[in-house]
């Protein structure tokens, strides 16, 4: 049981991560001040929910870092944001978080199917997962 927490744990560690590189990469070129504010603090916010993550990891006896060994392997949920930033409109760059946050959501989802209500880290991803959604919904209220 405790290999499939830390496996699910991982997952959701590279996807917030990615997550975390797509919000920096979009800040950077966001044409509105206002978009480029939001997104810094949405990268910050998933770097704290790694570091929580991490944490968790590191409780159950895992050597974590964020390096090549953790996300060599990994689908990056954000790959197309960098094409969409690049030279993209504002419109553009948000089509592709609400992308990589559903994708985001949905990894949540499928780690709280598997993780006990009674693990600590439960209520850790169920209350990150929340922060996901609501961001979810506020990128989709920008776009036009």
């Amino acid at each position: 049981m405790a290999k499939e927490i830390k496996d699910e744990l991982k997952d959701v560690l590279t996807r917030v991560v990615d997550s975390a590189d797509g919000y920096e990469n979009a800040a950077e070129d966001a044409k509105a001040g206002r978009f480029a504010v939001m997104f810094r603090e949405k990268a910050q916010e998933r770097r704290g929910f790694a570091s929580e993550i991490r944490n968790h990891l590191t409780g159950l006896g895992e050597d974590v870092k964020e390096d090549g060994s953790l996300l060599a392997g990994a689908h990056r949920t954000f790959t197309e944001l960098k094409n969409a930033v690049t030279g993209g409109s504002d419109d553009a760059i948000l089509k592709e978080i609400e992308r990589g946050e559903s994708t985001l959501l949905k990894e949540y989802d499928d780690a709280l199917e598997d993780i006990p209500s009674t693990d600590m880290a439960y209520g850790v991803l169920q209350r990150q997962r929340e922060s996901v959604s609501r961001s979810l919904s506020e990128v989709k209220t920008y776009e036009s």
